[in-house]
C-alpha cells in the first residue's frame, strides 16, 4: 500500500508526517536536524525527506530571510541549493540528490535557532491562512513554469550577493513559491510570481551599475 500523497510538483509528503505540510513544522524539523553542535545540509535532507521538494526549497529559502543571510558566501549557497532541487523539479524527479561538497555544508546548532526561531511568529501566521485555491497553476504545464522560475531565482541569488541582504528578496520570492507547492495553494504562487519582477529589477540594476563601473 502507498504510503504517500502524490502532491503537484513531484511533492510526495508521508501521511504520518503532517509536520511537512506546515512551515513551523519545517522550522521545528530545521531546529530538530542532527545531532551535535552543528547542523549539516545531510541532516536537514533526512529529517526532511528525500522526496520532500517543497520543504527542501523553503529551508534555504528562510535561511536567505533570517540573518543568516549576512553571512558572506551564504546567499550564493542558498541559491546553489534552490537551483538543484528546482532543476530536478523541472526534470520531474521523485527523489532530491544533491552532491556531497553541498550536504557537508554545516552552521552551528545555536545561530541556526536563533534565526530561524524570529520566523515562528510569520510562519504560524502563514499556516493559519493556507488554502487550497487556484491548484490549476500547480498542474502541467504550469507546474514546470513555476519549478523554472524557481531555478532562473536561484541561479540569480549569487550575482545578488554584490548588494548586501538583496537576496532576501529571493529568497522571500522562493519561498512564497514553495509554500504554493507545499500548500497546493495558487495565490502563493501568484504573490511569488509578483515579486519576481522585484528581483528581476534589481538584477537589472545591478547590471547597469557595473556596465557603468566598467565604462
Amino acid at each position: 500500500m502507498d504510503d504517500f500523497v502524490s502532491k503537484p510538483l513531484g511533492l510526495r509528503v508521508p501521511q504520518n508526517t503532517p509536520d511537512h505540510r506546515s512551515l513551523e513544522g519545517v522550522i521545528r524539523e530545521i531546529e530538530g536536524a542532527g545531532e551535535g553542535e552543528t547542523i549539516a545540509l545531510a541532516d536537514v535532507l533526512d529529517a526532511l525527506g528525500a522526496r520532500s521538494f517543497a520543504p527542501m526549497l523553503l529551508v534555504p529559502a528562510l535561511i536567505a530571510l533570517s540573518p543568516l543571510s549576512g553571512i558572506i558566501g551564504m546567499s550564493s549557497f542558498c541559491g546553489l541549493w534552490i537551483a538543484a532541487i528546482a532543476s530536478q523539479l523541472v526534470l520531474r524527479r521523485e527523489h532530491i540528490w544533491l552532491p556531497q561538497w553541498m550536504q557537508r555544508r554545516s552552521l552551528s546548532r545555536a545561530k541556526v535557532r536563533m534565526a530561524v526561531g524570529k520566523l515562528r511568529g510569520p510562519a504560524h501566521w502563514v499556516d493559519e491562512h493556507k488554502r487550497q485555491r487556484l491548484s490549476f497553476v500547480l498542474r502541467f504545464p504550469f507546474n514546470l513554469v513555476v519549478a523554472a522560475v524557481i531555478l532562473c531565482l536561484g541561479l540569480a541569488m549569487p550575482f545578488l550577493e554584490f548588494v548586501p541582504f538583496s537576496g532576501s528578496l529571493a529568497g522571500l520570492t522562493v519561498a512564497l513559491l514553495a509554500l504554493g507547492i507545499l500548500y497546493n495553494d495558487g495565490i502563493f504562487v501568484l504573490a511569488g510570481l509578483a515579486t519576481t519582477i522585484g528581483v528581476i529589477a534589481l538584477l537589472l540594476l545591478i547590471g547597469r551599475t557595473a556596465a557603468q563601473v566598467i565604462a
